[in-house]
């Protein structure tokens, strides 16, 4: 790994304007020649830093496929790197190429820019002065707040390395110093790195180093490359024993540690030994070690833009992901290996949601926006469709489960006029049980009841996810069991994905933040 005093940030020693405006066509063959020269050797000087700091998504390649600057033969290369870092490799690679070839690289340049990379743009034109953090670096701080509080001491020593490096000044260390606990501190600090330049959060790093902080500084450097997971452990003054009992129940519910996540997670899934998280908008899948939560390694989907929801198939042993891919695009299910080899993939037109795994593993997609269930083979093969009647006043399933005799387990419910149910249904889309009805926080309502699952004893587990809690609901009326996990429970404020492994007593909830800024996932004990 590169040294954190050249990891982030950078400058050059020249500068080359690009013109359009010349009147002389000899000129501007001048100019491009000395601007294409300058890219050349930026891009030989900072490629180690590049790798880290590009962020190459399916969506920017699908932009630059778009204006014809890339073909789908270097697109699939582009995606076949294993890891994040030898994809961001292999686009360094096409952009040498372009040098060379006719295509125009300032073009390029310009949808880099589209794409919130203008500090990337900088650093290839040769551009002087410092450049600003890249939208997913600031992101990923912004993630990592809660465990910089609590394992960083801003001390007078810190703020007088980066102050003598010119990084911050008097008033930044007046304000932090102003705020009355240490997490207020490091919080201000975080604030104050993420709006400035890498060349801040490179001096940050060797601080940490210089005031006998250099695990920390490890850690964290490691983190914003997305190859450790930060842990948070239990917090004594919470729990006693390292339990916390639910008054007049056998379940205990104990939060083990949250594992940060890239981006908004869509998806969890438990394959064999592993936990596999899927990321909106990432072709990338990441694979954790079920208990420590250790990053494990991760594989890249070539055919994967933007992944809504993953589940797994223990009798057929492949994963299936439901891809939303872009607005107004065709949607589809990929079928795969558990190694990320494609075996199927299906259109499902314009219909996407959440899916899940039948009994007979058939897969089950309930399409919020077309306010349908959707029953398909392993194949793909359309077996049943059921739309909602009108009288039944429900047209946005978020969730849906087979259960045996040809019934249906739901969940609806969005915004303020619509009914957010748990219901069981029958196969031409008739209520026979419902709860819920108008939103609320009582215990027989919800709001936005978005996520289902059935342990094995057959209580049906809910995530209310604006109400950020999980509930539990006995299995034949539906009735109110407990809640499971209470509202604001450590910090998760917005549920949306969960995985249920009884076998070792763990239950996964995935945890975005309404602005993703903290998405992570939280482990809790299942009884």
């Amino acid at each position: 790994m590169p040294s954190s005093s050249t990891f982030y940030g950078h400058s050059t020693e020249m500068e080359f304007e690009h013109s359009d405006s010349s009147s002389s066509k000899e000129f501007n063959q001048v100019i491009n020649a000395t601007s294409l020269l300058s890219i050349r050797k930026s891009l030989a000087k900072y490629k180690k830093v590049l790798i880290n700091s590009l962020d190459v998504s399916s969506i920017l390649l699908a932009d630059l496929l778009g204006d014809d600057l890339l073909d789908e033969g270097k697109r699939q290369h582009i995606l076949s790197g294993a890891t994040r870092c030898v994809v961001n490799g292999n686009f360094l690679d096409w952009l040498e190429e372009c040098l060379t070839k006719t295509v125009d690289i300032h073009a390029v340049m310009d949808i880099l820019r589209r794409d919130d990379q203008e500090h990337v743009v900088n650093l290839i034109e040769g551009k002087q002065g410092e450049w600003p953090l890249s939208q997913m670096m600031r992101t990923r701080l912004y993630k990592m707040s809660r465990w910089f509080t609590e394992h960083v001491d801003v001390s007078y020593g810190l703020l007088e390395y980066m102050l003598s490096k010119g990084t911050i000044n008097k008033r930044h260390c007046e304000i932090i110093m102003a705020k009355s606990t240490d997490s207020e501190k490091n919080m201000e600090l975080i604030e104050i790195v993420s709006r400035r330049s890498g060349r801040t959060l490179d001096c940050l790093l060797v601080g940490l180093k210089e005031t006998g902080q250099g695990h920390i500084a490890n850690q964290l450097e490691e983190a914003l490359c997305g190859l450790f997971v930060l842990e948070n452990p239990l917090s004594t003054s919470y729990f006693e024993d390292g339990r916390e009992k639910i008054a007049g129940s056998s379940t205990s519910v104990v939060t083990k540690a949250k594992a940060m996540a890239p981006t908004a997670i869509s998806g969890i899934a438990i394959v064999d030994q592993e936990l596999f998280f899927a990321n909106f908008k990432s072709p990338e899948i990441g694979i954790y070690n079920m208990t420590t939560l250790a990053f494990i390694r991760s594989f890249i989907i070539n055919e994967l833009v933007n992944p809504y929801d993953m589940k797994y198939c223990d009798r057929n042993r492949c994963l299936y992901i439901m891809d939303a891919r872009y607005l107004n695009r065709p949607k589809s299910v990929l079928r795969l290996t558990s190694s990320g080899e494609l075996i199927k993939c299906w259109s499902t037109e314009s219909r996407y949601g959440c899916i899940s795994v039948t009994f007979d593993s058939n897969v089950l997609l309930a399409s919020f926006e077309e306010g349908r269930i959707e029953e398909f083979s392993p194949n793909g093969d359309l077996i049943r469709k059921i739309v909602f009647p009108t009288e039944t006043g429900f047209s946005r399933p978020r969730y849906a489960i087979k259960l045996p005799g040809n019934r249906f387990l739901t969940s609806h419910g969005e915004g303020e006029n619509e009914m957010h149910t748990v219901c069981i249904i029958d196969a031409e889309g008739y209520i026979r049980i419902s709860v819920g009805g108008k939103k609320g926080s009582a215990t027989n309502r919800f709001n936005v009841p978005i996520y289902l699952t059935i342990d094995s004893g057959g209580s049906i587990i809910v995530i209310d996810r604006d109400n950020s809690r999980v509930l539990s609901l006995e299995p034949n009326y539906l009735d109110f069991k407990q809640e499971l996990i209470s509202s604001g429970r450590d910090g998760m404020m917005r549920p949306e994905r969960m995985a249920l492994d009884e076998s070792r007593g763990k239950i996964f909830i995935a945890h975005n933040d309404a602005y993703w800024r903290e998405c992570c996932v939280f482990v809790f004990e299942y009884q």
